[in-house]
């Protein structure tokens, strides 16, 4: 009895024209509202996207950081002296590769006519999802298998001595045997006279 004098009540509140149009107005607003919210929410996706692409690029830079140091210390061995400045130019960036899982699907129609033929059709459908794995703070991110070192473009030394034959040789094939790279991306010069 009780549910059916509460059920009768709500049926009484919403006969009124002004209850249909202030219905009409919440449902307005909850709709706007829901609309604003995808404009303001920050999707764990899009943050966690945002965050491997700064990685990518500051794991890049810190590579080619660290190349130009090793290789100012090799090419000082070389000249003996300290005055050497290596630049080392990358083909891109680091390159993640992500586990992923694939399905891949074959249907085969076969289609009698009279006795005219056989007609068969065949459609492939191929699947790729990556493999997601929560981290600590409950979001689902890609679970990385490998991560690839950038390529190294070219390498410039400017040092003492660099403008001689025999050194900038000696500097070529040391860079070259240490990142595996054509003589041809290897620049060797001297510094100017102070």
């Amino acid at each position: 009895m009780g549910f059916d004098h509460v059920f009768c009540g709500i049926k009484k509140l919403f006969k009124g024209e002004k209850a249909a149009k202030a219905l009409i107005i919440a449902g307005i607003v909850g709709i706007v509202l829901i609309f604003l919210s995808t404009f303001l929410e920050d999707t764990p996706e899009k943050t966690t996207q945002t965050a491997t692409e700064s990685d990518a690029a500051g794991a890049a830079e810190d590579y080619s950081t660290m190349l130009e140091e090793e290789l100012s210390a090799l090419v000082a061995d070389i000249t003996a002296s300290p005055n050497v400045r290596v630049f080392v130019t990358l083909e891109s960036g680091t390159e993640y590769v992500y586990a992923n899982e694939i399905k891949q699907g074959t249907d085969v129609v076969e289609d009698t006519q009279n006795d005219s033929g056989k007609k068969v059709q065949q459609k492939d459908s191929t699947e790729q999802n990556y493999i997601l794995v929560e981290d600590a703070d409950g979001r689902q991110t890609a679970l990385l298998v490998t991560e690839r070192t950038p390529k190294v473009q070219g390498v410039t030394v400017v040092c003492d001595k660099g403008d001689r034959p025999e050194v900038a040789e000696k500097i070529t094939d040391a860079i070259t045997t240490a990142l595996h790279i054509t003589s041809r991306r290897v620049c060797v010069t001297g510094r100017a006279a102070s």
